[in-house]
Order: structure tokens, then sequence, then C-alpha cells
């Protein structure tokens, strides 16, 4: 009698309690929340009903969807592990909730990744790229100072765009060199160390910033027009920047950009993953380089138990 009580439950309405429930408690960004709802979607075209109830949560129906994605519309291994990730989360809280006695997508298995190394631009590229923030980004002086010092913090700090955007003025600490990150991907807080070189530039910036706004605003980097800086706005920057540097990028590859240069000059793997939130060492490691030495130039100058 439960089960058939369960079998007439809608999937699409335990998925919408699940967002809310997961909006809340993880502070799931929009993107991420969006990556879910795709995944359901895509199974419900699949399973090709108006009513997508629990009695398709199965082996029978999941496991024809994955070979289905990765023979006939051709995923790749990211991708399938993309929308495997989000239906077991789904089955972890419907197994959770008491709506499942289990998690079928537990016996799917994923396709092994390739381990790619991330690259970001060169230094001579930074160097291009920081110039024309400087001195072509805009025709208002204080649009350039701007420009510039928002491209070195993330040149130099690895900061995501959404979370380049909400910093506020309070959330630099130059006492004790570092940033607070409130709210970063995961809705989680983090201290991001500075450096002495954009603690200076960002010294300078902000004289700027208090002149021009005479402190109507605290967002760190505003519009002109003081307000926050919207997604479509900064990659408009980003795209403009990239056009007068002659340099094809995104704002994610200076966050690769600051992680690589991290790695070769010696730095953990484990400060580099503090340092970019992220939660899964695994991803850091896509980031670091082994170029600066090899094994044997790192050890047979070790002297162990002297």
């Amino acid at each position: 009698m439960l089960d058939n009580l369960f079998h007439r439950q809608s999937l699409e309405d335990l998925f919408i309690d699940y967002i809310e429930q997961v909006k809340i408690e993880r502070g799931l960004s929009p993107k991420t929340i969006q990556s879910y709802r795709e995944s359901l979607s895509l199974f419900g075209a699949f399973v090709n009903t108006d009513h997508m109830s629990l009695r398709y949560w199965t082996l029978d129906y999941l496991r024809p969807f994955f070979h289905h994605g990765r023979n006939d519309r051709c995923w790749a291994a990211r991708t399938y592990h993309i929308h495997h990730n989000n239906l077991k989360k789904f089955g972890d809280w419907l197994l959770l909730t008491k709506h499942t006695r289990h998690n079928p997508l537990i016996a799917i298995q994923k396709p092994k990744l390739a381990m790619v190394k991330k690259k970001g631009l060169n230094v001579e590229e930074v160097h291009k790229l920081l110039y024309v923030a400087l001195l072509k980004s805009s025709a208002l002086p204080f649009l350039r100072i701007r420009n510039h010092a928002l491209i070195s913090l993330a040149l130099q700090t690895g900061l995501r765009m959404s979370e380049i955007i909400n910093l506020r003025i309070h959330d630099l600490h130059f006492q004790d060199h570092h940033l607070h990150v409130r709210s970063g991907k995961g809705g989680k807080d983090r201290f991001v160390s500075i450096t002495n070189d954009l603690q200076s530039t960002l010294e300078v910036y902000l004289k700027e910033h208090e002149k021009f706004f005479q402190m109507k605003t605290l967002i760190l980097f505003p519009s002109k027009s003081g307000k926050l800086f919207a997604v479509r706005e900064f990659r408009r920057l980003t795209d403009r920047l990239g056009k007068l540097a002659d340099i094809i990028f995104s704002s994610h590859d200076l966050r690769r950009t600051y992680a690589s240069t991290l790695s070769k000059q010696g730095v953990s793997a484990f400060v580099i993953q503090e340092q970019l939130g992220h939660s899964d060492i695994r991803v850091t490691m896509r980031y670091v380089s082994f170029e600066q030495k090899n094994k044997d130039d790192i050890l047979k100058d070790i002297h162990l138990y002297n």
C-alpha cells in the first residue's frame, strides 16, 4: 500500500521540495540549481511521460537514461558526471526523507575522467591586460583605475566573478593582509590572503573610489552609477578588455592564472585549495603545475634525518 502511494507521487513536485530545502540549507547558487533542474528535465524527456512518478526512479529507467546520454547524445565524460552527481544528490535526499528505500544511482558507474590541467594566461598576457585596463579601458579616469584594480584583484586572489561582484569595502582587512569572501560557492565564507602589491593597488583605488562616490556606496567595485555589477556587465567588461589586449579569456581564466602561478612558485596545493575555496583537493589539482621541478630535483638535496 505504501509503495503504491509513493509511486503516485510526482518526481517534479518532490524535486521542487528538494530544491527549496537545499537552497536554504546549503546556499546553492542559481547556476547550480539550474544544473540540477536540467538533469531532471533530461531524465523526464527520456522517460517521455506527462506524469513522472516515483515508479520511474529505478535502475530500469535510470541506467538506460545514462547509456542513452553517453551513446546517443554523445555526452562527454564530464557531462555524464554532472548529470550523475546531480541526480544522485536528489536520490540521496529521497532516501533521507524516506520517499524511497534505496538510491539506484549508487549502482550506476561513471566513466573515468582524464586529469586535465587548466591553463591560464601567460606573463606577457597578464601585463597586456593590466596595461589596457589602466590606460585604455575607459575615457573616464576613475573607471580605468577601477578596472585595473578589479583585474589585479582577480589575478592576485583567484576570486570567482560572483565573489568579486559582491565584495564590500569593509570586507578588506589590510591590517591582517586578507579579505573576507562572504557567501562564496556553496554559501561558505572564507578569508583570502592578499599580497603587499595588491594591497598597494587597492589602497590607491580606494582613495579614488571615495572621491568619485563620496561614500554613497560601499560596494568595492560598483558600476558607474554606484550599483552592483550585473553578471552581464562584468562579462562585457572582460570582453572589452580582451579585445583591447587582443587576448581571448574568460573571468575564470584569471582564477586559473592565479592558481597555476602560485603552483609554479612552489606554493602547496593545500594553500591554493584554501585560497580558491575548493572543498575537494582534486578540483585544485586540475590547476596545479608540475613544471617547476621534477621529482628527482626536489628530493635529491633533502636531508631527512640529520
